[in-house]
């Protein structure tokens, strides 16, 4: 035993020592393979060796942050989880705590429902949120009995008006059993108490009707009830609501100048949107649009004489001109009026959308204080993350989601299945008292990072004002790369107060949101990286269109009525 226990404390103690030199180097590679090798190994203690470095990391070093949290979320054992649980509630008003519960969502551990439960009636409102999704998608007697549970105090504290929570236990409750209640905890609780020995029914998967082969499918078919009733109010919103702003030209020169056509993706998705020219702009009236998206354009001064050979490298975006007969110079950015007009309408309350190029002709000229043009960056593709405790953030709803588990009855805390009601042809496992002993991982730990593909000649996001612009998607590597400016997504509210981007209900006399991404829509679409740039636009979509109907309701002359959008965000 003796021999056994100073083995394992040298163990240990090499495994601290590999962690530490990691980490000091900068090496992320390293860092990975040392901390899923503990996970492998599972237990409270390998996983604290991991968790006491966790806070300690600097900002500058987000790359090694997450290496380090995608290993906590690696560990499937009881004791690890038991632990992590403990770590999250103590930390659970930290952002360190958002994250893990970001990290976890697709953790697959049969025992996140019991280490986690506390959260669910303890934790800060977002926080409750987030447990609650991942239990809905736990299909286990466990998940059952919380589920029940929380859609009993959630009726109690609600009312007949049951709350996001409430629904997500509806939902949650449809899914594990194959039963349809709906928002009634005593029809819940009295089925539960005659079928709760029994194995949990095959559940068959809803239709969502037509495919649009976009993350509108993916919302349709996730359990978020708030976010489709919010899409659902996009969809029925008047066309000028969303508009495009294009880089094709009609009148001096025909040429296309867009680098991407977010209206192309708009049309995908079915949602309702006007597209103006850039040369018909001043005259457009943007009263009743609630969201301005730009595409990236080219616009840069350039020769657009017949006989131009426009040259420079393969993956050069600028026009250069090798030779023509007569030089006849074309510019499409916008205009300092353009600009103003922009400006006016995002205090007024619009939203604007911009990617790419537009940080350098748009964005820092339009709001110089909060956001500029970094860098140059050369084309690659990058892993992307959630900015330290922006996991949570309403912009980031529909990428890294939980997914679906089953837990088999065997490692179900609750009742064991009985061998005459278990499925037919299937072998019976009798649940035996649960060792203490961990469980190996999978061999892929949970995806926590996505792909990101950056065009060559982007220019990094350079923030300004740190206080008032939030990245909720970075990257690591971009960070090393751009010196330190490593956003791939951000946003902010101008203004005198600093009211965050994605509050709801939106006070009233508040600017707009700005939105900022790196890249392109054409290269961000894989459904393995759950459309991330796609969702992310139908979220602020959704933000922006209720902020547009809270802006409605208070222009109704007295006594008239609107008719109510199901968007819900008066």
């Amino acid at each position: 035993m003796v021999g056994n226990s100073f083995s394992s404390l040298k163990a240990e103690e090499d495994e601290r020592k590999v962690i530490r030199q990691a980490i000091l180097a900068g090496d992320v590679q390293k860092l990975d393979v040392s901390v899923k090798a503990l996970a492998r190994s599972g237990g409270a203690a390998s996983l604290k060796l991991v968790l006491e470095h966790l806070e300690k990391i600097p900002a500058s070093e987000d790359s090694l942050y997450w290496s380090l949290l995608v290993g906590a979320v690696s560990f499937r054992d009881r004791p690890a989880m038991e632990e992590l649980g403990k770590y999250v509630i103590a930390k659970k008003g930290n952002f360190v705590a958002r994250d893990l519960l970001h990290g976890l969502a697709t953790n697959t551990s049969p025992f996140f429902v019991l280490s986690f439960k506390p959260l669910l009636f303890e934790g800060t409102d977002e926080i409750r949120l987030a447990v609650a999704k991942k239990v809905s998608m736990i299909r286990s007697h466990d998940s059952v009995d919380v589920l029940i549970e929380l859609l009993k105090r959630e009726e109690k504290a609600k009312g007949e008006k049951l709350g996001e929570l409430g629904w997500i236990a509806v939902e949650g409750l449809a899914r594990a059993t194959g039963q349809s209640f709906g928002p009634s905890a005593i029809n819940w609780e009295g089925w539960w108490k005659k079928n709760r020995d029994k194995p949990l029914p095959g559940v068959v998967e809803k239709n969502s009707g037509a495919r649009t082969e976009t993350a509108v499918d993916f919302l349709k078919l996730n359990p978020d009830r708030a976010r489709l009733e919010a899409f659902l109010g996009v969809e029925k919103a008047p066309e000028k609501a969303v508009v495009v702003l294009s880089a094709k030209y009609t009148k001096k020169s025909t040429k296309d100048l867009n680098n991407d056509h977010i209206e192309a993706v708009l049309a995908r998705m079915n949602i309702p949107h006007a597209v103006v020219l850039r040369e018909d702009f001043q005259a457009f009236d943007l009263k009743d649009t609630g969201i301005l998206l730009i595409n990236c354009a080219q616009f840069h001064e350039f020769c657009i004489c017949p006989t131009c050979k426009p040259g420079g490298g393969v993956n050069n975006r600028l026009y250069r001109c090798t030779g023509c007969e007569k030089h006849i110079k074309f510019k499409a950015e916008l205009t300092g009026e353009d600009i103003k007009k922009i400006v006016s309408y995002v205090n007024g309350g619009g939203f604007l959308f911009c990617e790419d190029w537009t940080v350098k002709e748009v964005v820092e000229r339009a709001f110089p204080k909060f956001v500029s043009a970094g860098d140059k960056l050369k084309k690659s593709s990058v892993d992307v993350i959630p900015g330290r405790g922006q996991a949570s953030h309403p912009y980031l709803r529909g990428i890294f989601e939980p997914k679906v588990i089953h837990v088999p009855p065997e490692l179900s805390d609750s009742k064991k299945v009985k061998a005459e009601d278990a499925p037919r042809g299937k072998t019976v496992v009798v649940r035996k008292p649960l060792t203490e002993e961990p469980t190996s991982v999978e061999e892929d730990p949970p995806k926590v990072k996505h792909q990101w593909s950056i065009d060559n000649e982007s220019f990094a996001l350079k923030i300004l004002d740190r206080s008032r612009v939030v990245a909720f998607l970075t990257s690591g590597k971009l960070q090393v790369d751009a010196g330190g400016d490593g956003a791939v997504a951000l946003c902010f509210r101008p203004g005198s107060v600093n009211i965050p981007p994605g509050t709801r209900p939106v006070p009233k006399g508040l600017p707009g949101v700005v939105t900022v991404v790196l890249s392109h829509f054409g290269h961000q679409h894989s459904t393995e990286d759950e459309m991330s740039i796609q969702n992310l636009l139908l979220n602020v979509l959704m933000d922006a269109n209720a902020a547009r109907d809270s802006r409605s309701v208070r222009k109704l002359e007295p006594g008239k009525k609107l008719e109510k959008n199901s968007a819900g965000g008066s």
